[in-house]
């Protein structure tokens, strides 16, 4: 991971990885994320693209990794539909060079001691075509600081709405700068557009749940500004179906650790599990979120069935280590508030315009894994417009 995105808060720990964090942090405050006009631009172009005419199939997972554009003017500070044709080219290029890094990273994972065998000549012109074009922003960002040199430091003053913005107040480090940029598009690449297609797959196998979102939805001020961030958290039923989601099909199905120093485990060792275990320095220890999120003990004996009320049912209570799509403790996500709060907004708007999805696919859900996992086969449907 390292030889793309170099040392930032996915992988380093201690000081510098805290370091990392601090730098990240200030963007994703809720005054921030709560902004969603980025979006909004984003999914009306998505529903724009797709036909009307209530009988064609269209997948719509490709079209709502278009959503990556929204990622691009938070992380940068710019839109990849500006009206310059050359602009709008050199981000088009930039989304497939940053794409095929990220291909190019999952191969290197499922193949662990055999990623010498990819040819480094694939690597290095994505490579340097994502650094290029990030460093140009990064050098505006740092050029527009050092002529305000009242931004650094100052915590008083409007918070930023990007975040290559925030950190240029903040270091003057380019490469750190870009480093932190990257691992942040890296962590934000298909969680939010991932999210959004799984739960429409499973709504449109949910007729009678679709109805149900559409009848508690149709009615939802979603042009309201000041409160639309609030406004989405509060719908129980929503933010059930987008934890029910992300049960079953965690976007991030595996994640890993590293023990710094000999660590004793109070679970995991003797016969049953239940015992203490010993993990040496230098241990890698892996989580699986899609067999932890299948744990009958805390979600109950059909695991397997896509049933977002259970979430109200007191035999559903999962602990914090129990339930984490989006990890857990100091290294959780920084940003799930700002994937879960723009899935909430897409998709309570596709609900509004559409009065049913129809499945047109009756494959199984297939993961297809990068650095978060995806349905191999899409989300195949049919919108039917209201």
């Amino acid at each position: 991971m390292g030889p793309f995105c170099g040392r930032g808060f996915i992988t380093t720990d201690g000081e510098r990885w805290q370091k990392a964090r601090a730098l990240l942090r200030p963007t994703f405050s809720k005054s921030n994320i709560s902004d969603l006009s980025s979006c909004k631009v984003a999914v009306e172009q998505f529903l724009q693209s797709i036909p009307d005419d209530g009988c064609t199939t269209v997948d719509l997972q490709p079209l709502l990794a278009n959503l990556i554009k929204t990622s691009l003017r938070f992380l940068i500070g710019i839109s990849p539909n500006t009206s310059n044709k050359d602009e709008r080219k050199k981000a088009t290029d930039f989304i497939k060079a940053f794409n095929a890094s990220m291909i190019e990273m999952g191969l290197s994972f499922m193949i662990g001691p055999f990623k010498f065998l990819i040819p480094k000549s694939l690597t290095t012109v994505a490579h340097k075509q994502v650094y290029e074009y990030i460093d140009v922003f990064v050098d505006k960002a740092l050029g527009k600081t050092r002529e305000e040199p009242t931004y650094k430091g100052n915590s008083n003053l409007p918070m930023q709405k990007s975040l290559l913005e925030g950190l240029a107040k903040q270091t003057d480090d380019r490469i750190e700068i870009r480093q932190n940029v990257i691992q942040r598009m890296m962590a934000a690449h298909g969680t939010t557009y991932v999210l959004i297609s799984n739960t429409l797959f499973f709504l449109s196998r949910n007729p009678d749940l679709y109805e149900r979102l559409r009848d508690e939805l149709q009615y939802l001020d979603l042009e309201a500004s000041s409160q639309l961030f609030d406004l989405l958290r509060d719908q129980v039923f929503l933010q059930n179906i987008l934890r029910e989601s992300l049960r079953i099909y965690p976007v991030f199905p595996i994640m890993n650790h590293v023990a710094l120093r000999d660590t004793i485990l109070p679970r995991g060792g003797g016969t049953n599990g239940e015992s203490p275990i010993f993990a040496p320095k230098g241990t890698t220890i892996y989580t699986n979120q899609y067999a932890l999120h299948r744990d009958e003990k805390a979600f109950g004996n059909d695991v397997e069935s896509f049933k977002p009320d259970r979430w109200d049912s007191v035999n559903c209570k999962p602990t914090p280590w129990e339930y984490m799509p989006f990890g857990g403790g100091p290294r959780a996500c920084v940003g799930q508030q700002k994937a879960l709060v723009e899935a909430a907004y897409t998709v309570a708007k596709i609900v509004q315009v559409y009065k049913g999805l129809e499945s047109r696919d009756h494959k199984h859900w297939e993961g297809e894994w990068k650095l978060t996992a995806k349905n191999l086969n899409g989300c195949k449907v049919v919108c039917i417009p209201a």
